[in-house]
Formats: structure tokens, C-alpha cells, sequence
């Protein structure tokens, strides 16, 4: 795999899908909608992935409990958003797990570049900038019940 280091036993998913999470923190509107997909993929016997910045305890305490198989650590530099990339194809052409069969989610702009390497991406959260692509790409967007009912 390129790119990155983790905790969590990577096997191969029996649905041979994946879902990967790049968030950016582990509070705000994308926290909840982001815990139901987890748990949604998990119990279709998904991989489910969580990308996190290395030393970002408080990105992952905000997803404790959302049943991720797997943490990736990235290093937070101005390349990030081309390691999280990298790091998700890596881990989808290790396990040989096509695009199609992968779900993306992701709730801030520098996690387009992994939207684009999976066949299922989706957008959680308010940003506007991410919004916008997810507009122009025709991604769906996933908003949390309390803005979605404001």
C-alpha cells in the first residue's frame, strides 16, 4: 500500500466493498449522517476505513464507537490530500477491490481528490466549497437531520 500507517486488521471485506471516511474533525453537522454510514456499511459487511491526520486524537474520539475496521493515518502536510488519495487507491488495488464497489465520504474540500477514486462518493457536512464540487460532479450530498430540517 502507499502511503500511510494505521492500526485495524485489513482483510478482504466479504461484500468485496469498501467505504472510506476523510473528515475533518470528529464534531460538527457531518459527525452524525458520518456514524450512520459506518454503521450502515459495517453491517453489510463493508471494510469500512477511517482516513485521519496522524496526532488528530480528537478527529477520531469525535467517530469512537462508529464501528470502523480500519484507521489509516496520513501525514498532514500540503500533499495530504495526494497521500489520502494515494493511500485509498493503494488499499483498493492491494485488496482488488473495484471502484464501483467503493463508497467515499467526505465533509471538506481536500477530500475531493478520494471522491474521485471511488465509484460511490458522497458528500456529508455544510462547506461550501465541497458542496460546490459535489454540485458540479453531481455527487449526492448527505446533510445531518437537524440542518436538513431547518
Amino acid at each position: 500500500m502507499t502511503g500511510g500507517t494505521g492500526k485495524g486488521t485489513l482483510a478482504v471485506p466479504p461484500s468485496r466493498r469498501a467505504a472510506f471516511f476523510d473528515l475533518r474533525g470528529g464534531a460538527g453537522d457531518s459527525v452524525d449522517p458520518a456514524r450512520a454510514a459506518m454503521q450502515r456499511h459495517r453491517a453489510e459487511g463493508d471494510l469500512v476505513v477511517l482516513l485521519l491526520p496522524i496526532f488528530d486524537g480528537a478527529s477520531q474520539d469525535g467517530y469512537r464507537g462508529a464501528a470502523a475496521d480500519v484507521v489509516l493515518y496520513y501525514s498532514p502536510t500540503a500533499n495530504a490530500s495526494n497521500s489520502r488519495l494515494a493511500i485509498v487507491v493503494g488499499l483498493m488495488a492491494t485488496m482488488e477491490l473495484s471502484a464501483s464497489r467503493c463508497f467515499g465520504y467526505g465533509d471538506h474540500p481536500e477530500s475531493a481528490g478520494m471522491l474521485c477514486a471511488v465509484g460511490n462518493p458522497r458528500v456529508l457536512g455544510d462547506d461550501p466549497e465541497i458542496r460546490r464540487v459535489a454540485k458540479e460532479r453531481g455527487w449526492p450530498t448527505i446533510e445531518a437531520p437537524s440542518s436538513a430540517n431547518s
